[in-house]
């Protein structure tokens, strides 16, 4: 975990780099309770105290350039000499980077860094912002006054979109930070997101390279900007917020919009009702600061989570909207349900999350066509998931051959895991990438690990996360909770220490279980009443796909009976100590393009020797590995159908059979052998209270599993000798006696 401790040499280096001469704003900032201090300073011992007091606490920014009066708004910065460029990895909203997305923002940094050294030979003071990566470019000063603040906060925003238009990416973000006032992360302190997990640790913002030189051409090159062409043709009208309330009174639509209500109007997505009441306020004639400040408290939701640049692309597609149409978008009348996915096969095309986005493949062209936040199907808009625990591709990666990246693949599982049996290699290889086509199969099979304490069950599990479909290690859950995300997402399930779902209490859980390894299987639950007419409906929740579980203890027989066992012991040879989450990422890039390709031309399915249930469970398994190692895995399939045969051949019923068979052959064939000669027969050399003791009761019962019928009589109960079931029992046992 990260150390909590303030680092007041980072903070001085960087105070002393800002060099304000008047005020220097200290914003504390709260994820969850917002705006939590504001402070102005004009010395190192105040600042110093400030961002110590407050280190951990939540997070705490600086303005970067000087205030001429303790106030933070823009037109009390007086001076402009730095440019904040702010590099994030796209990640859940909220929380820390991990070790692999910091690593993708150091990498963008580094290509933005050599940019400004080739075109404007400029150096520029770098800090690791706790979670990405924060450039300052340092200019010789500009006072900022009345007269020039916009000219200078245009040439700003036309520097930093040049900026953004050359490095932005689908894994990486450069934010806009074009406005005077920005506040960035104060290096020595702690960046405080999310939970604290090794996984997306906290971590100080610290400087990497503290270099103080001005760079004139970066200068020269604002004052070369003609702001014209960042200014917009379209003149906003000059209502209030004031205006907004009193309007509210007299627009339901409006104020149903608003406040979050944009379902009942049948608005397919939160983008369309977000457009609507963005086209509402430019044709009320509200001013472009009333409207950010509106849309800033919109319940709607989706303006809070996105940047300065979604904003403003949106009100500029409004106040097209508004030009061409001379009045405010209606949105549609259909009334559409709007859900969240991570992705699905949609005939034609195939969608799939990555980001705040799905990819969009085309099976007709063979390639990803386009990149949408939506699309709809069968009536129903599907929105991307938000903050959401599975794991997913960050986007969609050509590999080189089938077997090459079959072979990444397990050399990935062989690098983190020490198995007994090296053909499981290739189980675990074949199962990973059948995850990846949930679509194609009809039954498939679970994955349980099974070992002592401290065996690395749980790695086990979290190594598989990282490489499936979705992959999501759930911790504490409830069936409602996890068929609802099965039906909706369609994840791949780890279920840890899952002996605790075995017990009475746990019953719907295993049902379910049960029932999904195959297709078509549902759990039925009952809606909420109607609200306005109290009837209620039922839903079916589909709950097949891929699970894996890790325990101690066997499971329930008949979830046993639809895993591949893999027994997992202390290791013995050396294998990675920490999860490579870059090539996790890298794989699971690959792996969509594999997807993509899989469901555009399905694999033929494998037709083996294998019958029942192993024919289920292998089959999907069998399909997907390269031709050199199908043979493997047919064997393994072959081996554990004999082990099961002579589990059962030395099972009870087998046992109890054999007795019966003898009884027969040494009875005067009058065809009733009696039970308590077979029981007693049974347990010979035990008495009642012997462990291992099979009641009378018990052999009655597995009497009339094997098919044979019982009539009871004054000298006790008699088994029915039935020679057409002996005849199928002696096959099935290989008995000859």
């Amino acid at each position: 975990m990260s150390n909590l401790s303030f680092n007041p040499e980072d903070a001085e280096n960087f105070f002393k780099f800002l060099a304000h001469e008047k005020f220097t704003e200290i914003r504390i900032i709260s994820l969850t309770e917002g705006i939590k201090g504001d402070f102005f300073v004009d010395n190192l011992a105040d600042f110093l105290r400030i961002c110590e007091k407050h280190n951990g606490q939540a997070n705490v920014y600086v303005g970067v350039n000087e205030r001429a009066e303790k106030q933070g708004k823009a037109e009390y910065v007086s001076k402009f000499c730095i440019i904040p460029i702010d590099i994030d990895p796209i990640r859940p909203k909220g929380h820390a980077s991990t070790d692999f997305e910091l690593n993708l923002a150091r990498q963008k940094m580094e290509q933005i860094k050599n940019w400004l050294k080739e075109e404007f030979d400029c150096v520029p003071f770098i800090s690791m912002s706790g979670n990405g990566y924060h450039l300052y470019i340092k200019i010789p000063s500009i006072s900022v006054d009345e007269f020039n603040r916009d000219a200078v906060q245009e040439k700003l925003k036309i520097f930093v979109h040049e900026i953004q238009s050359k490095f932005n990416g689908e894994q990486v973000h450069i934010d806009s930070t074009f406005d005077l006032p920005r506040v960035m992360k104060c290096p020595g302190t702690l960046s405080v997101k999310g939970d604290n997990t090794p996984e997306r640790p906290w971590r100080m913002c610290e400087i990497i390279e503290a270099n103080d030189k001005p760079c004139a051409r970066v200068r020269d090159h604002l004052a070369k900007t003609k702001v014209e062409s960042a200014k917009a043709e379209f003149e906003f009208g000059t209502k209030t917020k004031e205006d907004f309330d009193a309007l509210l009174q007299k627009d339901d639509k409006l104020k149903d919009l608003y406040e979050g209500r944009w379902k009942e109007h049948g608005f397919p997505s939160r983008s369309e009702a977000e457009q609507s009441l963005l086209t509402k306020l430019i044709f009320y004639g509200f001013s472009e600061g009333s409207i950010h400040a509106i849309m800033s408290q919109s319940k709607i939701g989706k303006w809070h989570e996105k940047t300065d640049a979604y904003h403003r692309m949106s009100i500029n597609k409004a106040v097209e909207f508004v030009k061409e149409h001379k009045q405010p978008y209606e949105g549609k009348t259909e009334n559409f349900e709007t859900c969240e996915t991570c992705g699905l096969d949609a005939g034609d095309y195939i969608y799939e999350q990555f980001g705040n986005k799905f990819l969009m493949w085309s099976k007709k062209e063979g390639k990803v066509v386009e990149r949408v936040e939506s699309f709809t199907l069968d009536g129903k808009t599907f929105e991307v998931g938000k903050n959401l625990p599975f794991k997913i591709p960050s986007d969609c990666t050509m590999y080189e051959s089938v077997e090459t990246l079959w072979n990444e693949v397990r050399q990935f599982i062989y690098d983190h895991l020490d198995l007994t049996n090296e053909t499981e290699y290739d189980i675990l290889s074949a199962w990973t990438l059948a995850s990846w086509v949930p679509e194609i199969w009809t039954s498939i099979p679970y994955l349980f690990f099974h070992g002592t304490k401290g065996s690395g069950k749980t790695r086990c599990l979290e190594i598989f996360e990282q490489l499936s479909l979705r992959g999501w290690l759930v911790i504490g859950v409830t069936a409602p909770n996890l068929f609802r995300t099965i039906d909706a997402f369609q994840p791949t399930i780890f279920l840890d220490e899952a002996e605790i779902y075995t017990s009475k209490y746990h019953g719907d859980l295993i049902a379910m279980l049960n029932s999904g390894y195959r297709r078509g299987a549902t759990v039925p639950r009952l809606t909420e009443p109607n609200r306005k007419t109290g009837k209620r409906t039922m839903e079916w929740f589909k709950v097949f796909g891929f699970k894996g579980f890790a325990s101690t203890k066997i499971l329930k027989e008949t979830l046993m009976d639809r895993c591949l066992i893999i027994t997992i012991t202390k290791n013995v040879r050396d294998v990675r100590r920490k999860i490579d989450f870059e090539k996790a990422q890298e794989l699971r890039n690959k792996l969509l393009m594999w997807r993509f390709q899989m469901l555009t031309n399905p694999p033929k399915l494998f037709e083996s020797e294998l019958d029942g249930r192993l024919a289920e469970l292998f089959e999907p398994l069998i399909s997907v590995a390269p031709e050199e190692f199908s043979q493997k895995i047919v064997d393994y399939a072959k081996n554990i159908k004999e082990s099961r045969k002579e589990e059962e051949y030395m099972g009870l019923e087998a046992t109890v059979f054999n007795v019966i068979l003898r009884s027969y052959e040494q009875s005067d064939k009058s065809g009733q052998i009696l039970m308590q000669a077979v029981t007693d027969e049974v347990n010979r050399g035990l008495d009642w209270m012997s462990k291992g003791y099979i009641r009378p009761e018990e052999v009655g019962w597995v009497v009339k599993r094997l098919g044979f019928a019982k009539k009871k009589r004054r000298e006790g109960t008699f088994i029915i000798w039935n020679e057409e079931v002996a005849k199928r029992l002696k096959k099935r046992y290989c008995l000859t006696v």
